[in-house]
């Protein structure tokens, strides 16, 4: 199990066989236990973007902003394609700050 923060709060990553038994999701973010799942038979690349669609939801639920699931599904897949087009640009705004030995 990886884990990851959204706005501070620590959610667990789940790559799970079912998520629903009366759904077929790729996806879902428990908010109350910090759970967040992925269907394990997606591709990888569709597994990447199901994540970023939750991650949405979690930065969604933490602000107040009350997003509707198409504004979500809209703002993962324009941002996923950002993402994976732009890897330079991507690469470059995650990368850790260097320090300068002078700041140490």
């Amino acid at each position: 199990m990886e884990s990851l923060k959204i706005l501070g709060q620590v959610y667990t990553l789940e790559v799970v066989d079912e998520i629903s038994r009366s759904d077929p999701l790729n996806g879902m973010i428990d908010h109350d236990n910090q759970i967040i799942y992925i269907r394990n038979s997606l591709p990888e690349e569709k597994k990447k973007e199901v994540l970023l669609h939750e991650v949405i939801h979690g930065i969604s639920e933490a602000l107040d902003m009350d997003l509707k699931e198409k504004a979500v599904q809209m703002l993962a897949r324009s941002l996923y394609d950002f993402l994976t087009t732009n890897q330079i640009i991507s690469s470059w705004m995650v990368s850790v700050k260097e320090q300068n030995p002078q700041q140490s």
